[in-house]
């Protein structure tokens, strides 16, 4: 009688693969999901517990956080303005702010949408922020004259609000400022806006995620972390969200509109001005057009702090004391 032999069947390795895909999509659907209601319920439980320094100014379609510490020694004495750089809130000034406080009335803010603040950031121009602050130092009574120090994009606000309301204006200092100019003098301004809102999007994701928190948590290394505890944790707290960093590119996607209104503004005339710069410029022409700045008054001065580079000017406990002893020294020789 004839044997038959069975014929072997190759085996199949596509169910095995499909089922190993299905896991790995399934875990990474659990831990994105775990990560964001990690995040969600972190920011409700900061949200109810958080409590922001000095006031909240309501304006009509929005809150504004505004913090003012200090009292100026001499009678008639300003009241010092800060204007954060991109990105940066009230706490980006604790150093400085606290250093300013011991001679001067001094105050710092959230822009709308950033911050504690709560309102629209699309759609914010240079018009708009000054019309924001003078509505809330008007209605919080913090009356002129004032000194505004911009920092980054804060000086091209700075000067918007000394053009709108040039009578309340006794100085201006420009910290490492930006320049209405870098569009049509620089290369490539263009292209680096629209590359930055496309990572602000990528970073607002991970915050929702809750990578960003997880990250900053740990221990991750943040260039604000030479802040006071108190402006570290409220940076941390804002910084872990992704409506901060939508609220980031809100304002970069506004950056050409305002260079446009500030490059149409006039000179300062003879309004004192203080220009203080890193010494690690951000490239050549940043260096270029930080010079070029003091062409704005007759009566200019520039500093140039050693070592420091554009944010350690407010993050680095020695380079902001610096810069707050440049700007103490700058405001009583004015007064």
């Amino acid at each position: 009688m004839k044997k038959t032999m069975k014929k072997s069947v190759p085996h199949s390795t596509e169910q095995p693969r499909r089922r190993w895909w299905l896991r790995l999509a399934v875990f990474i659907v659990i831990v994105l999901s775990a990560g964001a209601l990690f995040a969600a319920v972190a920011e409700y439980v900061e949200r109810a517990s958080a409590k922001p320094p000095g006031s909240m100014i309501a304006l009509q379609d929005k809150s504004i956080h505004l913090d003012c510490e200090g009292s100026a020694r001499a009678k008639g004495a300003p009241t010092v303005i800060l204007e954060a750089a991109s990105g940066g809130m009230a706490a980006s000034w604790g150093w400085v702010q606290a250093a300013i406080a011991k001679e001067f009335r001094v105050c710092a803010y959230d822009r709308s949408g950033r911050g504690y603040s709560t309102g629209e950031s699309r759609g914010l121009d240079a018009e708009q922020v000054a019309a924001d602050l003078h509505a809330v130092l008007q209605k919080a009574a913090i009356g002129g004259p004032y000194v505004l120090v911009g920092h980054s994009i804060g000086g091209l606000y700075a000067r918007t609000y000394q053009a709108r309301y040039p009578a309340e204006v006794k100085a201006i200092v420009l910290l490492d400022a930006s320049h209405p100019d870098q569009l049509a003098r620089v290369d490539g301004v263009a292209q680096r806006i629209q590359q930055t809102s496309s990572e602000y999007t990528m970073l607002s994701y991970a915050a929702q995620l809750g990578i960003l928190r997880t990250y900053i948590g740990l221990g991750g290394q943040m260039d604000f972390d030479g802040l006071p505890a108190a402006q570290r944790r409220d940076m941390a707290m804002f910084w872990s969200r992704g409506s901060h960093f939508v609220s980031m590119r809100d304002e970069n996607e506004q950056l050409m509109r305002i260079y446009a209104q500030t490059a149409k503004l006039d000179g300062l005339g003879s309004l004192p001005l203080r220009v203080i710069s890193a010494e690690k410029a951000i490239n050549p022409e940043w260096e270029m057009l930080q010079r070029d700045q003091l062409n704005l008054s007759t009566d200019s001065g520039r500093t140039v702090i050693a070592g420091s580079d554009h944010m350690s000017l407010v993050f680095n406990r020695d380079h902001a004391g610096q810069v707050s002893r440049q700007i103490i020294g700058f405001i009583q020789a004015v007064h």
